[in-house]
């Protein structure tokens, strides 16, 4: 397994997270969040039909779960991204890889997909093939 995880300085506390963002929010670290994300797209917590069903949607969403098509340049790639106003988050997997990134900003940028790119991109030579 492979999973590569940044986290700026500052935390969203875990009681925040469940109070202002329950239909969506959670508290974890970035190591956590990258370890789920190659866990559950690589079809490992849940049946293969299950995690097809979520990841093959229309467009851009499946269940629950964004298709990052070719935006990353690894292949396709499924995740989720998160917003508050002062924090931003965003999952990678890439399947085929056997990698998923995870980047939890607090600093109110939202710059995410940027900081996941440079962080694909120098991992990418360690991936081969």
């Amino acid at each position: 397994m492979r999973c590569a995880a940044r986290l700026s300085t500052g935390s969203l506390p875990a009681a925040i997270a469940s109070l202002s963002a329950a239909n969506a929010g959670l508290a974890a670290d970035a190591p956590t969040v990258a370890r789920w994300g190659y866990e559950l797209y690589g079809q490992r917590v849940l049946p293969a039909e299950l995690v097809k069903q979520m990841t093959g949607g229309e467009g851009e969403y499946g269940l629950g779960t964004m298709l990052f098509s070719q935006a990353f340049g690894l292949g396709t790639a499924y995740g989720h991204r998160g917003e508050l106003p002062d924090y931003s988050s965003i999952m990678v997997a890439v399947p085929e890889k056997k990698v998923a990134v995870a980047v939890l900003l607090a600093n109110g940028n939202k710059n995410s997909d940027t900081v996941v790119a440079e962080l694909l991109a120098a991992v990418q030579p360690l991936l081969g093939g």
